[in-house]
């Protein structure tokens, strides 16, 4: 049963601990809440690490192909796909907590087995070069690993992605959850941040060249940080729940039955608009570091940075979200949440079209300006459209009725096969 920190019994609940309390930052005194914050901090370092661009240039070194990278994606998309639909169904159906222990078993068997293949790998060249004559065409030995291994953390992560959005949207009052999960989408791209900032100190200190052994260990502590996000994701407990303070504005009793079939359409809306965008999206968002490290003096189109310069810039465009995340909420408060999130769209749309006006005009050169006027779109593009997310996913949840907050949130897997599926096209 879900209580109410207000209700009669909640207060014998086991209090959050004070190393992993969250309340000072979060504006929640909800255990679910907490841990959803810590959960999302060890998440974004890891995808901050390995996954925002670093597994992308690693197999495109291991090959020497972008097509492979995008065929790579596509089956991680694939993989999260089935995984999340089913994992989505479940949560509705039975506890959630239960289906996030399942993703948290998946999530350590993946991160461990993973970091000691690669770990491990030079100390098996016979077994490597055997597997190497029979992948020729894929890869190498060690692409199918790391293929192999971000497929099952895609899987990990799609199964437990719908209950964790589920049990924290159960766990916050239909209203407020605009203002919590701003916050928290703050802390996670101050962490999606720091990760590139790790990635550029861990380079420098290694003569800052894009060489094989240099990505691998980024890989690999990247992955790493998965490992105490799945042991804080066995804190999630369903019973900590709200009650009716979480209930969706479809659940209320005294909307009529149009005004309720009005307020079903508005996820549907946000979901079709979602799979067309994360189409489009997956065709740059997953190239960008690749075409920021590709050096034009190879014949190939890129802006040639170094990899501590590529490093800063991913961590500058995360970064700048803070901010605007900010300006996000302030302006939904005076102008509504929907129309806010339509010209944060258009802003950011529009420096992407930038960039690629800078392209066909034959401006991706050497030179600084050229150079700078690119990034600089590129930062804006990213810190106006990634501040969108608070907003989206509020209305989502709030307008979805309680018992089918699960299986909305598991439509993040068809949005995801679209992101990664259309980097294979």
């Amino acid at each position: 049963m879900c209580l109410s920190p207000h209700d009669e019994g909640a207060g014998d609940m086991a209090p959050c601990p004070w190393y992993l309390s969250a309340v000072g930052f979060v504006g929640s005194s909800n255990k679910n809440a907490q841990m959803m914050v810590w959960y999302t901090i060890f998440v974004a370092l890891s995808v901050g690490l390995a996954f925002s661009g670093v597994t992308a240039i690693y197999l495109q070194h291991l090959t020497g192909s972008t097509s492979k990278v995008g065929y790579a994606e596509g089956v991680f998309g694939v993989m999260g796909l089935v995984p999340g639909l089913v994992g989505g169904y479940f949560s509705d159906k039975f506890r959630r907590d239960s289906v996030i222990r399942c993703s948290a078993w998946v999530n350590i068997f993946g991160s461990v087995g993973l970091i000691a293949v690669l770990v491990l790998d030079h100390s098996a060249a016979s077994v490597r070069d055997v597997l190497d004559a029979y992948l020729n065409n894929i890869g190498t030995w060690k692409f199918a690993v790391v293929c192999a291994g971000v497929s099952v953390l895609y899987a990990g992560n799609s199964i437990g992605y719908a209950s964790t959005q589920a049990v924290l949207a159960d766990s916050l009052t239909t209203g407020d959850r605009q203002g919590f999960m701003t916050r928290l989408r703050m802390i996670q791209n101050l962490c999606y941040g720091a990760g590139p900032l790790i990635c550029a100190a861990i380079v420098a200190a290694c003569h800052d060249e894009w060489t094989e052994t240099n990505l691998m260990v980024l890989v690999i502590v990247g992955v790493f940080f998965r490992i105490p996000a799945a042991l804080v994701s066995f804190c999630f407990n369903d019973d900590l729940c709200l009650a009716g303070e979480s209930d969706g504005m479809a659940d209320s009793s005294t909307a009529g039955d149009a005004e309720k079939a009005r307020y079903r359409s508005v996820p549907i809306y946000y979901f079709v608009s979602d799979v067309l965008w994360c189409f489009g999206s997956g065709m740059t968002v997953k190239f960008f570091p690749i075409f920021f490290k590709n050096d034009p003096s190879d014949g190939v189109e890129g802006l040639g940075l170094a990899p501590t310069t590529l490093f800063v810039v991913s961590a500058a465009a995360l970064l700048l979200v803070l901010p605007m995340s900010h300006v996000g909420l302030r302006l939904s408060t005076h102008f509504g949440r929907i129309q806010t999130d339509i010209v944060m769209w258009y802003v950011g749309i529009s420096s992407l079209a930038g960039m690629c006006a800078l392209g066909y005009a034959g401006h991706y050169t050497t030179r600084f300006w050229d150079r700078a006027a690119v990034l600089v779109l590129y930062l804006n593009r990213t810190a106006w459209l990634q501040a969108t997310g608070p907003i989206q996913q509020s209305v989502m949840m709030d307008f979805v009725e309680k018992k089918t907050r699960a299986r909305w949130a598991s439509a993040y897997a068809i949005t995801g096969l679209g992101w990664c599926g259309s980097a294979a096209v």
